[in-house]
């Protein structure tokens, strides 16, 4: 059985699909992570390494070592400003390594980081993105870069006969690179402009406290409600019940999966432009685009769906 070794954030549902579509194809999988495991996986060979402030020589010995232990035949590494910097020390094995940057590690990357990314991208056997845009940079450097897809479960979001309430999602979370208060700026001021419509944000408990005072402070818990992260099924009835969802993320690469799961659903989205998103939002026809932190734009569009 072939083993493959992920070094991935995890906490994150990107991680899972790909992990699980290996195991389910019969690979033995390590999965490393420096971010705390939420989105557990049936495998019992995961491994949390805790991260600390000066600590990436020390993190690269511990990797390399359980690496080393579980003899993978291929590296693929994650999220490339945190996880690959953790794990250089892998470069030097003769082993096949594949490398997926994410949207930040690109956008947010400058000077000499951006130099050692674009050194490792080219010692990469192998460089997966989802983005057009991203591939297009890639195989400047590297000639075997391939766009992958994480693609949607349309069996599990489907459009549904579950009655629509006037209900707007913003699911991405209260990290700052997602903007919560560029919407929350948005909401604030239509509040008195719109009738029907109310919101709900969804985000780690541990972010919210600072959105709670701010949607207390500027009166829009009437129209507000914040929720913590929920699992997949409770996911999808609020995706269901909702007419769409906002995104005000300033770095994407492809499309978010949460995205992509609301049109799948058939739900209006309400994304930034930015990234690859006008390759599937059209905007007024499958949804809308405002440019980043334009929470004037953003509030122009919320006026407009609430007089649907």
């Amino acid at each position: 059985m072939k083993k493959i070794t992920f070094i991935a954030p995890g906490n994150s549902i990107h991680s899972k699909r790909w992990i699980a579509y290996f195991e389910n194809a019969n690979y033995q999988t390590q999965w490393i992570s420096f971010h705390k495991f939420k989105n557990n996986l049936n495998t019992s060979n995961k491994i949390f390494v805790e991260s600390k402030i000066f600590s990436l020589f020390f993190n690269n010995l511990i990797v390399l070592r359980h690496v080393k232990n579980f003899n993978s035949e291929i590296i693929h590494i994650h999220s490339l400003s945190k996880y690959m910097f953790s794990a250089i020390f892998l470069f030097f094995l003769k082993k096949k390594i594949v490398l997926t940057p994410w949207g930040s590690d690109i956008n947010k990357s400058h000077g000499f980081k951006r130099i050692i990314i674009n050194y490792f991208l080219k010692k990469a056997s192998l460089v997966t993105t989802d983005s057009q845009i991203f591939r297009n940079e890639f195989l400047k450097i590297n000639k075997n870069t391939k766009i992958i897809n994480f693609g949607i479960d349309t069996d599990f979001f489907k459009p549904s006969k579950i009655k629509e309430e006037n209900i707007i999602i913003c699911p991405r979370g209260f990290a700052e690179i997602y903007r919560p208060f560029v919407i929350l700026n948005a909401i604030k001021k239509v509040k008195f402009k719109i009738k029907n419509l109310k919101f709900i944000l969804i985000g780690d408990k541990k972010e919210n406290q600072e959105i709670l005072e701010y949607v207390s402070k500027e009166n829009i818990n009437g129209i507000v409600n914040i929720l913590n992260l929920q699992d997949q099924d409770s996911y999808l009835k609020i995706i269901n019940k909702s007419k769409g969802m906002i995104s005000a993320s300033i770095s994407d690469a492809g499309i978010a999966s949460s995205i992509a799961e609301f049109m799948s659903c058939n739900k209006i989205v309400i994304v930034t432009r930015n990234s690859d998103n006008h390759y599937w939002i059209k905007n007024g026809i499958n949804g809308y685009l405002f440019e980043n932190d334009n929470y004037s734009e953003l509030a122009e569009i919320i006026v407009r769906l609430d007089r649907f």
